[in-house]
């Protein structure tokens, strides 16, 4: 299960994936940035060493059970 949140409800330490990339890496927020009208996002790989920043509307919130679900596949 997904859920969805506005942008400005993403907050440090939330789990999340970007829809443009069909949601195939989980970040984990490491910084919430107000850029003019736009909210960007920092965000660390979980699985992958990987930094990446996003626009808040690209992103989706994954729960507990879908994150120990790509934890299980991917060890």
């Amino acid at each position: 299960m997904v859920v969805l949140v506005s942008k400005n409800k993403i907050k440090v330490g939330d789990v999340v994936c970007r829809k443009s990339y069909g949601s195939d890496i989980m970040f984990k927020v490491i910084a919430v940035k107000n850029e003019g009208k736009e909210v960007l996002v920092d965000l660390k790989g979980i699985n992958f060493r990987l930094i990446a920043d996003a626009p808040a509307e690209d992103l989706e919130i994954r729960i507990i059970n879908e994150i120990d679900e790509v934890k299980h596949d991917f060890m």
